[in-house]
């Protein structure tokens, strides 16, 4: 299995910087390394050059490490699926750039499910980033809505491209991944392996800490076009409720009740 584990990427131009520590941008574990290279490289180094301060990289071993990371507010900026957001600035955190631009999710399957149906899908077991996932909540919706709930099992903690890559390998006959991942595979695989498009889409959010300085907060916001990643705009109160918010506070609140 392709898992990160805590891997730190150090992304600064050799420079003399004013900061005395560096900035911390946890992304979570949605993507393997190349990936975060490619998505948020070039958005770490133009917030250094701007604020002045070297910025870290960091991406967590699994979703639950990454729950304790954006719980104990472990970093500077945190970038998180908006069903998080009502959660976390619940508990302080600032939303500070939004997507503009949805992500959206599909379900990649050798099963000819949209000729032959849906419940081809029963007994089989789906590779999924995690239950806390954006693409999981759609995912177990449109099982609910085709009659298959508990009738497919699941395995989490993947990427959503090392997910991707385990089906394509033939160890899984499905996975659940985002478009930008599925858009990635050559034509000829896009041909091979059906992709049945779940309606809803995913965005994210960029969070910072309350008492992040003003200088920090410009660098972030004037650094949003480095994000390829999505489209970015700066975030806006009131914040747009999301349909998977109280689901994931519910969530949230299991997750931290069975760590006692």
């Amino acid at each position: 299995m392709l898992r990160l584990s805590l891997a730190m990427i150090l992304f600064c131009a050799q420079a003399t910087y004013a900061c005395e520590t560096p900035l911390v941008f946890q992304v979570g574990p949605f993507f393997s390394t190349t990936f975060i290279i490619k998505y948020w490289r070039e958005f770490a180094n133009e917030v250094a050059r701007r604020s002045q301060c070297k910025v870290e990289i960091v991406s967590s071993s699994s979703y639950e490490q990454y729950l304790d990371t954006l719980v104990t507010q472990n970093g500077d900026m945190f970038i998180v699926p908006n069903h998080y957001v009502k959660a976390f600035t619940q508990r302080g955190l600032i939303p500070t750039l939004i997507s503009s631009k949805n992500a959206q999710v599909y379900v990649l399957s050798r099963h000819n499910i949209k000729d032959k149906g849906s419940h081809n899908l029963i007994g089989d077991t789906v590779l999924v980033p995690s239950q806390y996932t954006r693409a999981y909540l759609e995912f177990e919706k449109w099982l609910t809505q085709e009659g298959l709930q508990g009738k497919v099992n699941f395995d989490f903690n993947h990427s959503h491209d090392s997910a991707a890559l385990l089906m394509l390998q033939g160890k899984y006959s499905s996975a659940v991944i985002l478009d930008g991942i599925y858009q990635a595979l050559p034509p000829f695989i896009q041909q091979k392996y059906q992709a049945t498009l779940l309606k809803a889409k995913s965005g994210a959010t960029i969070l910072t800490k309350p008492n992040a300085d003003q200088n920090t907060l410009k660098a972030i916001i004037h650094s949003k076009n480095k994000l390829n990643f999505q489209t970015w705009k700066p975030a806006t109160l009131p914040f747009q409720h999301n349909p998977f918010s109280d689901t994931f506070i519910a969530q949230l609140i299991s997750y931290l009740e069975h760590k006692k």
